[in-house]
Protein backbone atom coordinates (compact mmCIF):
# COMPACT_ATOMS: atom_id res chain seq x y z
CA UNK A 1 0.00 0.00 0.00
CA UNK A 2 1.35 3.41 -0.97
CA UNK A 3 0.52 6.25 1.42
CA UNK A 4 -1.28 9.03 -0.43
CA UNK A 5 -1.97 11.49 2.38
CA UNK A 6 -1.53 11.74 6.14
CA UNK A 7 -4.35 12.85 8.44
CA UNK A 8 -2.42 12.75 11.70
CA UNK A 9 0.30 10.82 13.44
CA UNK A 10 0.43 9.89 17.12
CA UNK A 11 3.49 8.85 19.09
CA UNK A 12 3.66 7.33 22.55
CA UNK A 13 6.81 8.52 24.30
CA UNK A 14 8.23 8.00 27.77
CA UNK A 15 9.34 11.60 28.26
CA UNK A 16 7.10 14.22 26.66
CA UNK A 17 9.25 17.15 27.79
CA UNK A 18 12.36 15.63 26.20
CA UNK A 19 10.44 14.91 22.99
CA UNK A 20 9.13 18.48 22.85
CA UNK A 21 12.72 19.72 23.20
CA UNK A 22 13.82 17.51 20.29
CA UNK A 23 11.00 18.86 18.09
CA UNK A 24 11.89 22.42 19.09
CA UNK A 25 15.66 22.04 18.62
CA UNK A 26 15.61 19.98 15.42
CA UNK A 27 12.51 21.23 13.61
CA UNK A 28 11.78 24.59 15.22
CA UNK A 29 8.30 23.41 16.22
CA UNK A 30 6.43 24.18 19.41
CA UNK A 31 3.11 22.56 20.32
CA UNK A 32 -0.06 24.49 19.55
CA UNK A 33 -2.03 22.65 22.22
CA UNK A 34 -1.04 20.73 25.34
CA UNK A 35 -3.34 18.85 27.69
CA UNK A 36 -3.63 15.86 29.98
CA UNK A 37 -6.24 13.18 29.31
CA UNK A 38 -6.52 11.83 32.83
CA UNK A 39 -8.95 9.07 31.87
CA UNK A 40 -6.35 7.65 29.47
CA UNK A 41 -3.34 8.45 31.68
CA UNK A 42 -1.67 10.42 28.90
CA UNK A 43 -0.24 13.88 28.27
CA UNK A 44 -0.62 15.32 24.79
CA UNK A 45 1.42 17.88 22.86
CA UNK A 46 -0.30 18.62 19.55
CA UNK A 47 1.58 20.02 16.56
CA UNK A 48 -0.14 21.26 13.41
CA UNK A 49 2.36 20.81 10.63
CA UNK A 50 0.35 21.06 7.40
CA UNK A 51 -2.96 21.76 5.75
CA UNK A 52 -4.61 18.79 4.10
CA UNK A 53 -6.17 19.13 0.64
CA UNK A 54 -9.64 17.80 -0.04
CA UNK A 55 -9.43 14.05 -0.47
CA UNK A 56 -11.73 11.10 -0.79
CA UNK A 57 -13.60 10.60 2.47
CA UNK A 58 -13.87 7.14 3.99
CA UNK A 59 -16.50 6.25 6.58
CA UNK A 60 -15.37 2.83 7.78
CA UNK A 61 -17.18 0.80 10.43
CA UNK A 62 -16.27 1.50 14.03
CA UNK A 63 -15.30 -1.91 15.47
CA UNK A 64 -16.91 -1.06 18.81
CA UNK A 65 -20.23 -0.28 17.13
CA UNK A 66 -20.12 -2.75 14.27
CA UNK A 67 -21.21 0.04 11.90
CA UNK A 68 -19.92 3.41 10.70
CA UNK A 69 -20.28 6.25 13.19
CA UNK A 70 -21.28 8.59 10.37
CA UNK A 71 -23.41 7.90 7.34
CA UNK A 72 -22.94 11.05 5.29
CA UNK A 73 -20.50 13.81 4.45
CA UNK A 74 -20.33 16.74 2.08
CA UNK A 75 -17.88 19.45 1.12
CA UNK A 76 -19.28 22.91 1.77
CA UNK A 77 -17.83 26.38 1.90
CA UNK A 78 -17.42 28.14 5.20
CA UNK A 79 -20.70 30.10 4.97
CA UNK A 80 -22.75 26.97 4.38
CA UNK A 81 -20.90 25.12 7.14
CA UNK A 82 -21.70 27.96 9.53
CA UNK A 83 -25.40 27.68 8.71
CA UNK A 84 -25.38 23.90 9.23
CA UNK A 85 -23.65 23.97 12.61
CA UNK A 86 -24.97 24.41 16.13
CA UNK A 87 -23.49 27.25 18.23
CA UNK A 88 -21.29 24.78 20.14
CA UNK A 89 -19.78 23.41 16.95
CA UNK A 90 -19.48 26.87 15.36
CA UNK A 91 -16.84 27.59 18.01
CA UNK A 92 -14.80 24.70 16.56
CA UNK A 93 -15.12 26.15 13.05
CA UNK A 94 -13.89 29.52 14.33
CA UNK A 95 -10.95 27.80 16.03
CA UNK A 96 -10.10 25.91 12.82
CA UNK A 97 -10.21 29.18 10.87
CA UNK A 98 -7.75 30.74 13.30
CA UNK A 99 -5.39 27.75 13.00
CA UNK A 100 -5.37 27.88 9.19
CA UNK A 101 -4.99 31.67 9.04
CA UNK A 102 -1.85 31.93 11.14
CA UNK A 103 1.65 30.92 10.11
CA UNK A 104 3.25 27.81 11.57
CA UNK A 105 4.78 28.51 14.97
CA UNK A 106 8.54 28.37 14.99
CA UNK A 107 10.91 28.90 17.87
Amino acid sequence: MKIQRIDHICFAVKDLEKTKQIYRDNFGLVPEVEYSAESEYIKVARYYIAEVPNTAVQLPPNPALGRPEHSDYRWVDRAEAWNLLTPRVRAILEWADSMIARPMRRR
